[in-house]
């Protein structure tokens, strides 16, 4: 960066507070030392003072002849006191600059008289430039020639050793580096470049770009990513961590300077410095005096940003580097800069709010499993956009930067989420998307996202400078799980038997074995001889009053692609009372009971949309699940579009597109409510969608039949627990590192839940394990799906965790008509256990 080096020539040197008012000096800094040096015929001055800028080269190239002044190329002036014995009539000098230096004066400079002062000192001021590689020249020489009024004086050789003292802090400040920590360049042409972005200004108004360290690596050309490292939360880094920046501080100073000379650096609290010296780090502290000696003259440094910049201005924080010897000028170097931070934000330990400082979910962001999201199920948002599971996600970039890209990418199967700008997915959104930071035209501070697919999902931010690399990324993980399933709202079974003919030991069976699983009441409903006028239970009042404020409701009758056999009758007038200012149809024509002996018997019946208009508003309500054991009530035939299962209503229904018999139905119903229950399958089809599948387990009568489920597959038939988050989360280490062991656990139920029960006594934790907080419920605008915690294993130790049963309940019920299922356990379920160290 442009080096301030301190001091003027002593015709208008100030104090040193003055000159550094920001450095908290309580004093001026030492001056140099003014006794000259007494040598006869080899003069040396140590150390010579280094001086620095335009406006001081143009004040004092007033006593030179035919000086000219780079505006653009960093300049010094070296001002030199000598103690002379000259000869008579001594008044001009002449001097040679060597191969060290190009010089922009003439290789001859006359010296005013005025320049000897009355006690015999010479004062030179030499003015050249660094070599290309930064060095200074070791010493000047020149000749000195007396000059009397009749010819030339006696010539003295001079030799006049330059002590430098510099402070020079080096970095990437035109932020174009492609390498990792982005060092300062060792080429010469981009050292300048980067010298003269280090001041800020109009042309580079950030400085220095230094990201705030988010503590893990997130970069996938490490092998680290997503682990977590020390950062500024602690009092360490990882000195490969990329979200470090290199820089250098090069100190010159003369030996006999050395001794007691300082060295200072000045910063403020948005960063911290750190030394590097064989692969390991030092920890700088702010106005801690160092002793060069001991501290070396050449140094690696690491920033770390801790904490935005308030703005960008034009550089708006900096560090200063001051050399401060006993005997010489300060030397100072200010490198400018602006910390930034990219950031993507999601609830990432599930408690319904999103922190955006490093205290909060930054630390564990990038983790598994993230925040949840559910598959949003159409059917459960029909016409009502809010109850969609949509999560926003939040993006910053602190302070907003003037230039350069960023842009959010998709980096783990992005396609298994949707993107949109509003929450009510008006517009959706394509990534890759690149926000316009020049004209900040485009510029999102909320995103939204739905699930699609389940499984682990990443997102990353990133900020690309002038090149193509980026300098810095935000991850994200999220983990999308099927869509949360609902029981019904109450646990009643409905069984509806209007045929006589079948038997019922297969369908009480059904019934026994779902009762046996956490439902509590049955209503069977039975015509036992359809060979005369009394229906029995089968009444107009309890199918169209009764039936359908059930859970689960079972219909076993007659039916066709239209209609479904309500009840079963002897004689035709019979049928045509029961239908009579019902809505249902009577039959027309006998049906034939071809068990044993020929008979006949009519029918009443309802079709389509006769349960639309009674049925389909109670069982929506109730959430219920339908299966129609009819012949053709799930008919995928074009000639029928408007399928009975259609207008039956609830959240799932089951029926046959052809033929179905006892058998056949005795087959199916084990089928579906033994993976339901969980006495099939090991639990892992409880949900309506997951026990039905792709349907090729099922059966018809005949050859083609199929066994039809439409609606929401995610019925089910009370909670369990999927899973503990301990598989997925937190990641730890291996070898395990007790600094980094803090984060979020807890456990995810496969069905929505009431949190009337507070988190605490649902989830409880054994007396003696670590440290936990913060247990909450994991919701959505359709309620409640799992709890979770809060822990902290720094200082070691097991948690011991459970879920009480009593405590998990389903939505509209009490905790004794409900408890979880988990496998074909016992009625009342079982408590849900876990534990993590």
């Amino acid at each position: 960066m442009t080096v301030k080096r301190a001091g003027l020539v002593a015709a208008v040197l100030v104090a040193g507070a003055f000159l550094f008012p920001d450095l908290g000096f309580s004093q001026p800094p030492p001056q140099p030392s003014t006794q000259p040096t007494d040598v006869d015929k080899v003069l040396t001055a140590r150390p010579g003072t280094v001086y620095y800028g335009n406006n001081q080269i143009d004040k004092l190239a007033a006593g030179y002849d035919k000086v000219t002044v780079s505006p653009v190329i960093t300049d010094y002036l070296i001002v030199i006191n000598m103690r002379l014995k000259p000869p008579a009539g001594l008044h001009f000098v002449e001097f040679y600059p060597g191969i060290w230096c190009d010089m922009v004066v003439p290789p001859t400079q006359i010296i005013p008289d005025q320049w000897v002062d009355s006690e015999g000192v010479l004062h030179i001021s030499f003015m050249f430039l660094r070599d290309s590689f930064g060095l200074f020249p070791p010493m000047m020489e020149g000749n000195l020639a007396g000059q009397g009024a009749g010819g030339a004086g006696e010539g003295v050789h001079w030799t006049a050793e330059l002590g430098a003292i510099e402070a020079d802090i080096q970095a990437d400040a035109n932020n174009d580096s492609t390498a990792p920590q982005r060092p300062p360049s060792t080429d010469p042409a981009e050292r300048k470049k980067e010298e003269l972005a280090e001041d800020g200004g109009p042309a580079n108004p950030t400085g220095l770009l230094v990201p705030v360290n988010r503590g893990f690596h997130e970069f996938e050309a490490t092998d680290k990513t997503g682990i977590m490292l020390p950062d500024n939360l602690l009092d360490g880094i990882d000195i490969n961590d990329p979200e470090l920046v290199q820089a250098r501080v090069v100190l010159k100073v003369p030996d006999d300077a050395k001794d007691g000379c300082e060295v200072r650096f000045f910063f403020s609290d948005k960063i911290r410095l750190y030394k590097v010296k064989n692969n390991a780090y030092e920890r700088i502290l702010h106005q801690q005096a160092y002793d060069v000696s001991t501290f070396g003259l050449d140094n690696v440094l690491l920033i770390e940003g801790i904490s935005p910049s308030k703005d960008i201005g034009t550089g708006t924080d900096a560090i200063t580097v001051a050399l401060l010897p006993k005997t010489g000028k300060v030397a100072t170097d200010e490198l400018r800069l602006t910390v930034f931070q990219i950031d993507v934000d999601v609830d990432s330990n599930n408690d319904g709010f999103i922190e955006d400082n490093n205290d909060g979910e930054d630390v564990y962001e990038a983790m598994r499993p993230g925040r949840i999201l559910t598959i949003d199920d159409p059917l459960e948002v029909q016409n009502d956009p809010m109850k969609s599971d949509v999560k926003a996600a939040l993006i910053s970039i602190k302070p907003l930067l003037p230039s350069g890209r960023v842009v959010l990418s998709g980096l783990e199967n992005p396609e298994y989420v949707d993107i949109w700008v509003d929450r009510v997915k008006s517009n959706q959104l394509v990534l890759p998307y690149e926000f316009d930071l020049k004209n900040n035209t485009n510029f999102l501070t909320a995103i939204f996202l739905s699930g699609k697919h389940t499984g682990a999902v990443r997102f990353q931010l990133q900020y690309f400078p002038q090149n193509a690399h980026p300098m810095v990324e935000d991850v994200v993980r999220l983990s999308v799980v099927e869509t949360i399933s609902r029981t019904p709202k109450v646990n009643n079974i409905a069984f509806w038997h209007s045929d006589s003919r079948w038997s019922l030991r297969s369908e009480i069976a059904i019934v026994r074995n779902i009762i046996n699983n956490g439902w509590s009441k049955n209503n069977i409903y039975l015509d036992t001889n359809n060979q005369d006028n009394d229906v029995e239970q089968c009444t107009v009042e309890n199918f169209k009053n009764k039936c359908p404020y059930n859970g689960i409701i079972m219909i076993f009758g007659h039916g066709s692609q239209e209609e479904i056999a309500v009840a079963a009758l002897k004689d035709l007038s019979a049928s045509e009372n029961y239908c009579a200012g019902t809505g249902l149809i009577p039959s027309k024509h006998p049906s034939f009971n071809t068990r044993g002996n020929l008979s006949t018997y009519y029918t009443a019946r309802a079709n389509t949309n006769w349960f639309r208009a009674n049925w389909k508003p109670i069982t929506d309500e109730v959430q219920s699940m339908l299966i129609l054991a009819s012949c053709g009530s799930g008919s995928t035939s074009s000639q029928y579009p408007d399928l009975l299962l259609s207008g039956v209503g609830g959240r799932v229904q089951f029926g046959y597109d052809g033929e179905q018999n006892v058998v056949v139905n005795e087959y199916n119903m084990n089928l579906l409510f033994g993976n339901m229950t969980g006495k099939l399958g090991n639990g892992r089809y409880r949900t309506a969608r997951a026990a039905y599948g792709d349907g090729s387990n099922y059966k018809g009568a005949r050859s083609g039949d199929k066994f039809i489920m439409t609606g929401n597959g995610w019925t089910t038939l009370g909670p369990a627990p999927i899973q503990s988050w301990t598989n997925m989360f937190p990641d730890f280490h291996t070898p395990p590192d007790k600094t980094k062991r803090k984060g979020c656990a807890g456990v995810l139920f496969d069905t929505y839940m009431e949190d009337r029960i507070s988190a605490s006594s649902a989830v409880r934790c054994w007396p003696g394990s670590p440290t936990t907080s913060s247990r909450r419920w994991v919701r959505n605008p359709m309620g409640s799906y799992g709890i979770s915690l809060d822990f902290d294993l720094t200082t070691g130790g097991i948690i011991y965790s459970r879920a009480y049963a009593i405590d998990c309940v389903s939505p509209g019920l009490k905790a004794s008509d409900r408890v979880m299922l988990s496998g074909d356990r016992k009625k009342y379920g079982e408590d849900y256990r876990w534990s993590f160290k």
